[in-house]
């Protein structure tokens, strides 16, 4: 039975990723503060016998070593971080020491424990107006949160153990969690609740990809790791036939729920990513998205009822 450690475990995309690696019989190990309060999400797990949660802090690196002394982990996913411009912009330090200074501890832990370390990155690293990036395309990103993952990689690709994952916008329902800050989330449950789409500088390009797609990508990664490590250490991990400007997604949603769309061209967007990302590297290793942007507004129409602690997921 191979072990996989999962920093930050209660966030968004890993409760898919714990019920994927449970089903298929690995022994996952838990570590997150509950930042979020989100960690109740992964209850479900709690009967079976090769999950375990620990309470604690990656920015706490005796707790870390003593982690990896104790369960010699095979596998590292470290997905604890400060994710998207907002909160990385309101907590700028503690993005960084988060990011990137408890990223530099954890790659020195999995390298000294012979543990293979997959990366969660972004994106956000690459300049904006872009028409299409692969993995070798200019990156300058626009956030302080692009700023401390691209840092963060830098560090981590000296070690000869790691994989790193750039992914396009997360978007639809996780196992047992949901975020309603990210683009469709956000721009679906306003249309169910409000019936009107406000957009900013509606023609920037987005790549999408599901949240569940994420997750088989990096059950894919660890599964198949020798063979992907082939091809590379770096690589992006959206869905090539999901690529949309603001305003063909926005017209995708009001299609369904006769939402009125209003441009306001006025204002800038905080939020300054404009650009399509090339996944065929990824592609490249025997994986493929599933899951497709009609069947992810179906979805999220159907979960809007449900949230009435919206700002739980912000």
């Amino acid at each position: 039975m191979k072990t996989v450690l999962i920093t930050g475990g209660g966030g968004f995309i890993s409760s898919s990723v714990i019920k994927i690696l449970l089903d298929g019989n690995y022994k996952v190990i838990v570590l997150d503060n509950n930042f979020k309060n989100t960690c109740d999400r992964l209850i479900p797990f709690v009967p079976n016998k090769n999950f375990e949660f620990i309470l604690g802090d990656v920015t706490e690196e005796s707790i870390l070593h003593d982690i990896f002394d104790k369960y010699r982990p095979d596998y590292t996913l470290h997905m604890a971080a400060l994710v998207g411009f907002p909160i990385c912009n309101k907590y700028k330090q503690l993005a960084s020491v988060v990011n990137f200074t408890a990223t530099k501890v954890i790659a020195r832990k999995a390298h000294y424990f012979h543990s293979k370390l997959l990366f969660p990155s972004t994106g956000s690293v690459y300049k904006p107006g872009q028409s299409r990036c692969d993995e070798n395309a200019e990156v300058k990103p626009p956030s302080h949160y692009g700023r401390t993952k691209l840092l963060a990689e830098h560090y981590i690709r000296q070690y000869p153990n790691i994989i790193i994952h750039r992914y396009g916008t997360a978007m639809g329902v996780s196992f047992a969690n949901i975020r309603t800050d990210l683009l469709a989330n956000h721009l679906t449950l306003r249309s169910y609740l409000d019936r009107t789409i406000t957009l900013f500088e509606h023609t920037f390009l987005r790549s999408f990809i599901h949240v569940r797609d994420i997750a088989s990508a990096i059950v894919h990664t660890i599964e198949k790791w020798d063979d992907v490590a082939s091809k590379g250490r770096l690589f992006n991990v959206s869905n090539n036939d999901l690529n949309f400007t603001k305003g063909e997604l926005a017209s995708m949603i009001s299609s369904k729920l006769g939402t009125n769309v209003c441009y306001a061209e006025y204002a800038k967007d905080l939020d300054q990513r404009n650009y399509l990302m090339d996944n065929d590297l990824f592609y490249s290793t025997g994986w493929q998205p599933t899951i497709g942007m009609d069947e992810t507004i179906d979805e999220l129409i159907k979960v809007a009822p449900m949230l009435t602690q919206e700002n739980k997921y912000a």
